[in-house]
């Protein structure tokens, strides 16, 4: 009988021989995270120089002269494009406040404003050189151009001083330029 077991237990451990070698039938999977980065989309962005200028002291206009001088304010603003898109430039210009009253943008340049009435002045800008007209009212808006993707102008701000007799005498005049961007 032991003759018998040695071949059985032979046979046994031969059979699980076999069985180790072939193939386990079972399964066994892995996972990848993946990941993309969405890009903002474009979006209008513009930095400027300064956020404040001066007109410094000035007299109202005189009613009888030819015309009313133009002030420059200083500094020159920097406009600059921060956007990934082509943009267009729109200003737009407040009226003035002083602590007695207000002037009122003219809705048509003159030569003099005094031929308008008192407490109106003309509101200007332009790249250096070039001086153009705020229209419409009651806030009066004009197209600047295009900006291009980092691209820069410089704007300076203009007016033509009230008339005598306006509001303001001795007082400091307030008034807001706004340069708006917008995706082209």
């Amino acid at each position: 009988m032991s003759k018998r077991v040695l071949i059985l237990a032979a046979a046994m451990a031969a059979t699980a021989l076999v069985s180790a070698a072939m193939p386990a039938f079972s399964a066994d999977s892995g996972s990848v995270v993946a990941t993309v980065a969405v890009t903002l989309p474009p979006a209008p962005c513009i930095t400027l120089s300064t956020g404040a200028v001066d007109f410094g002291t000035q007299s109202f206009s005189d009613p009888a002269a030819a015309s009313t001088p133009i002030v420059d304010a200083s500094p020159a603003v920097h406009v600059t494009s921060c956007s990934t898109a082509v943009e267009k430039l729109s200003l737009s210009a407040s009226d003035a406040t002083t602590i007695s009253g207000a002037w009122h943008i003219s809705s048509t340049p003159p030569n003099n404003t005094c031929s308008l009435g008192p407490n109106v002045y003309e509101a200007l800008y332009g790249p250096p050189g070039i001086k153009n007209f705020f229209y419409g009212n009651p806030t009066p808006v004009a197209n600047q151009g295009t900006l291009a993707v980092g691209g820069a102008t410089d704007l300076i701000f203009s007016l033509r001083m009230p008339c005598r007799g306006s509001a303001g005498a001795g007082e400091t005049a307030t008034m807001t330029f706004t340069t708006l961007a917008v995706l082209a």
